[in-house]
């Protein structure tokens, strides 16, 4: 179980995330589910200290400063959107369960406080984001796995679609995004 918890350290170290960590973790043969059950763990315990600890780790000499830089930005960014503001909850959720550098139980707890949410809703949000999020990729990784053993070709085009999808999408977002920064 030692390579289980390098696994869950590496977690914690940019750039690995969980959309790597948890292929990883399945492909060296642990279960599906202890991998994606120790990466939620992860995540809910991160996430636990940095909602209870929020006002203290701006003080930690390297992470304090990116969290303050952090803070600055998603103030920016509330300020030009306030129709988010009836979107927190699920906004967290999204957030934390969707692989994109940075989200997880770290970053959604900041974003939750920061927000001005209690405790309990940013937990809460957390809580169904990393569990959503971290099964999803297990499931998606075995789905993926099962197709590769019925044929090469057809693993290949599922992964090449999956990666498109996400091209897709992380450009239409860029676009949108620059459209409104710009406009």
């Amino acid at each position: 179980m030692i390579a289980v918890a390098a696994l869950m350290l590496a977690y914690e170290l940019p750039p690995a995330g969980k959309e790597t960590i948890i292929p990883l973790g399945i492909l060296l043969g642990y279960p599906w589910w202890a991998v994606a059950g120790s990466i939620a763990m992860v995540d809910l315990e991160v996430g636990l200290f940095m909602v209870w600890n929020f006002d203290l780790a701006e003080r930690i000499p390297v992470l304090g400063p990116w969290i303050t830089r952090f803070i600055q930005g998603g103030r920016e960014f509330l300020g030009e959107r306030p129709w988010l503001s009836r979107l927190y909850f699920f906004g967290i959720v999204i957030l934390v369960m969707v692989p994109v550098l940075g989200s997880g139980g770290v970053r959604g707890s900041i974003v939750g406080r920061l927000l001005g949410m209690s405790r309990r809703m940013v937990m809460g949000a957390i809580a169904i984001g990393t569990v959503a999020g971290s099964f999803g990729i297990a499931l998606g990784t075995l789905f993926l796995q099962q197709a590769f053993l019925q044929s090469v070709y057809l693993g290949a085009a599922i992964l090449l679609g999956i990666i498109a999808a996400g091209v897709l999408v992380y450009l239409l977002a860029r676009r949108s995004f620059g459209r409104k920064k710009t406009g």
